[in-house]
């Protein structure tokens, strides 16, 4: 394809930045890779047990493979981002080249078997291109801190008494976790989406939280490490850096206040959320129409070579037959998603 065949159109660039909440987007990674395991697991009982076809899995949710599905899930997003922005365009009457054809003209494999390109004129016309990127927030990993923590805990409580007994067995249990990697997946997982997403912010810590009694650590400081982030990028003036849609990655209200003082100040405010009601503070902070349930959304993605435990060329063929074969049977009725 020539490549002036876009000379002369309006180039409109957006800015997407997400704002990750490290640990509701862990949550939701996983719920995602339960829903496509029970697929799986849907899959594999139709065939014969002894086909030895589905060898080439391996379905443990690591957290890198965790990371890979929720950063194909940001990914998936920029486009009906893009096709948000068009619609507005049309609106006003200013004609649009949808990015998705224009796309084609960079594929080297496309050809244009019917000329459609062979008298374009891109003048007039406006490109929606976006650029984005994501910060990953979650509590700063600290192994020796924590045991120092619990071990001082527990040098200020009486063996004997009862309640300071059911303590030091929490403590026990707490260490013993810890010790074998308690929160190393999650630290894994951190790591692995802010390598595709962009950046990685720990200021956050992990603090004791001796009167919890359902977790002894939680997070401490890391939504105000997230919202601080949020209004440094707002108050942004240069149009390098400038951002034109915050995207909130969590389920957390709390974000919900901040949402809408960005939105009462003009700016663009999405929730990615990943359940089909998320917190009620965040729908009124954006309205239900700039709340996104990644988790629905994902039921329409195919993650299957992600859990190749070797991605080469003949595992892939493989999985194609698999698919191939499970389309099938669902077609004739022999089988039900």
């Amino acid at each position: 394809m020539r490549s002036d065949i876009l000379d002369g159109a309006s180039k409109e660039p957006i800015r997407v930045r997400f704002y990750i909440d490290g640990y509701h987007g862990y949550l939701l990674a996983k719920a995602v890779a339960e829903l496509h395991r029970k697929h799986w697991r849907k899959v594999r009982a139709a065939f014969p047990k002894s086909d030895p076809w589905f060898e080439i899995f391996d379905f443990e949710p690591t957290p890198e493979r965790l990371a890979e599905i929720l950063a194909g899930l940001l990914e998936w997003s920029v486009g009906p981002v893009v096709q948000s922005v068009e619609r507005k365009f049309e609106r006003y009457g200013q004609p649009v080249i949808p990015k998705r054809e224009a796309d084609l003209i960079d594929n080297p494999y496309y050809r244009d078997i019917f000329g459609k390109w062979n008298d374009f004129d891109a003048s007039e016309k406006v490109l929606v291109s976006v650029v984005h990127d994501g910060v990953v927030f979650a509590p700063s990993y600290d192994k020796p801190q924590m045991l120092r923590d619990l071990q001082a805990w527990e040098d200020e409580l009486t063996a004997g008494t009862e309640r300071d007994e059911r303590l030091l067995g929490r403590i026990g249990d707490e260490r013993r976790q810890i010790e074998n990697g308690k929160f190393a997946d999650t630290e894994a997982f951190y790591n692995a989406l802010a390598s595709k997403a962009g950046n990685l912010s720990q200021y956050g810590r992990r603090r004791l939280q001796r009167e919890n009694a359902k977790s002894i650590f939680g997070e401490k400081s890391v939504d105000e490490d997230l919202n601080s982030s949020l209004w440094f990028d707002a108050v942004r003036t240069d149009e390098q850096s400038k951002i034109d849609l915050f995207v909130i990655v969590t389920n957390d209200g709390d974000h919900a206040p901040h949402a809408a003082r960005l939105r009462a100040a003009g700016k663009r405010v999405s929730i990615f959320s990943y359940v089909e009601k998320p917190a009620r503070a965040l729908l009124d902070a954006v309205g239900k129409n700039n709340v996104l349930d990644l988790l629905a959304c994902s039921r329409g993605f195919d993650f299957s070579d992600i859990w190749l435990k070797n991605p080469d060329a003949a595992s892939m063929h493989i999985l194609q037959d698999i698919q191939q074969q499970w389309r099938w049977w669902v077609q004739n009725g022999d089988v039900t998603e």
